[in-house]
């Protein structure tokens, strides 16, 4: 049961959540509003229309970690089952597009939600992601247990008008029921002053309709879902602000600087491989030679390097040294357990999206089980090895060796495939030298 007082409070700071999560997919996409003045170095009015034309240059570096983590998790993704009617429903719903707005949000969000729903335009049943701000409302005899769960957005047409209004839903999940409130204020503004009642909703679906579906993939010191690029903001930023500085100090100082002493006789603005400077009396003039930038560069290697650990992304990635040895290992390898959480969470969702979707369309007992499996690219030379591996050892017959890499060569028939195991185990197990084709040493004295 839902707690109103409790949902009073939760829903009054609200809007700090919701603030975080777009903030954080600002960064993820790339897209800001406009340039974050309070990263911006101070500078004197001067230089700054030449610090905010190399702001305008730089980007945040969140666009390069989602997509690398979105294209490590979705490999493809499947599903069971024979019967050729749910197929054809899966296959127009397009899971795979599905899947990869459900991760993406989950990013931001902290949170994998998608619902079943009826386009009231269309009629037509749809699985679709729930995107806006999307947190739970938890059950106040147990922190653990989710009652509800609170669906909030800020309506487009108000937000250019100048005062933002909000659209909240509530879905209660023990009575599986929808309330929706549109224009407030704010979205505490559902709840009247007395602390136990709500303000009556603009719309009520009715009982038994379909809850969200969703799954934690990150949460906060209070239990809210908070997602890895929110997580990753202040090393973001930080990346960004360096990118600023950097490219300030480099256009400043990384050219030779001419440095005249003396008056220069009137002409001398003119700066050529023929031009002679003259200068009266004297005068002077001398190169100042840039400075090293070589601890700028690495300490900026060191944000991108804990940006790398952080988020869990492949050796080497974001274009620092990459790591070499069990370093390297150890970072991929975390790389695809990641991959492999995500994609769990994501099989999780799906498969309970698609039995609420067969469920409306009164299909429920054909319902499958759908499977995200993650991109082979990234485990493809690992496996390879483990089955090559295996053969040589005597662990497994040349034949499953076969079967398990033509999955990673498809092109190549079962001949070839199976001569390339041959060959790559007896490079890995050369045969001894018999004794008597030893060659002499270079250094060796004939008799």
């Amino acid at each position: 049961m839902i707690d109103v007082e409790n949902l009073k409070v939760q829903l009054s700071s609200l809007p700090l959540r919701h603030a975080r999560k777009q903030e954080a997919e600002e960064w993820g996409t790339g897209h800001l509003p406009g340039i974050p003045d309070h990263l911006l170095p101070e500078v004197s009015k001067a230089v700054r229309d030449a610090l905010v034309r190399i702001a305008r240059q730089c980007q945040s570096i969140g666009p390069r970690i989602v997509n690398i983590k979105r294209f490590g998790t979705l490999g493809d993704v499947n599903w069971g089952g024979e019967n050729t009617t749910v197929d054809a429903i899966l296959r127009e719903q397009d899971l795979d597009a599905i899947a990869e707005e459900l991760l993406e949000n989950a990013y931001y969000s902290g949170l994998i939600a998608g619902i079943v729903r009826r386009d009231p335009e269309t009629s037509e049943i749809r699985i679709e992601p729930l995107v806006g701000h999307v947190e739970p409302v938890f059950s106040r005899t147990s922190p653990t247990r989710v009652a509800g769960i609170l669906h909030t957005w800020v309506e487009p047409d108000s937000s250019q008008s100048g005062t933002s209004k909000w659209t909240v839903r509530l879905y209660d999940l023990a009575e599986r029921v929808m309330r929706e409130w549109t224009g407030l204020n704010a979205p505490s503004a559902m709840t009247r002053n007395d602390p136990t009642t709500i303000v009556e909703p603009s719309a009520e679906y009715p009982a038994g309709a379909p809850m969200p579906r969703f799954v934690f993939t990150g949460r906060d010191s209070e239990r809210m879902p908070m997602g890895e690029l929110a997580t990753l903001l202040p090393l973001l930023q930080s990346d960004w602000s360096s990118q600023v500085r950097g490219d300030r100090i480099e256009e400043s100082t990384a050219i030779p600087q001419l440095v005249v002493k003396g008056e220069a006789e009137d002409g001398t603005d003119e700066r050529s491989s023929t031009h002679v400077i003259r200068l009266i009396d004297d005068g002077d003039a001398k190169y100042i030679i840039p400075g090293d930038l070589t601890s700028l560069h690495n300490h900026h290697d060191r944000k991108l390097e804990r940006i790398r650990e952080d988020a869990n992304l492949p050796g080497g990635f974001l274009g620092n040294q990459t790591p070499s040895g069990e370093a390297l290992q150890e970072a991929n390898a975390k790389f695809v357990s990641s991959n492999r959480w995500y994609a769990a969470r994501l099989s999780r969702v799906l498969t309970e999206l698609v039995a609420d979707l067969l469920v409306a369309l009164g299909m429920e007992s054909d319902a499958p089980q759908v499977t995200v499996s993650i991109n082979r690219e990234f485990t493809k030379n690992q496996e390879i090895r483990n089955a090559i591996d295996l053969y040589r050892e005597g662990l497994t017959s040349l034949e499953a060796a076969v079967r398990h890499i033509s999955v990673f060569m498809p092109t190549w028939s079962d001949d070839e495939v199976e001569a390339f195991i041959s060959a790559e185990a007896e490079a890995m197990n050369p045969q001894p030298v018999v004794p008597g084709q030893l060659e002499p040493v270079d250094d060796e004295v004939p008799a």
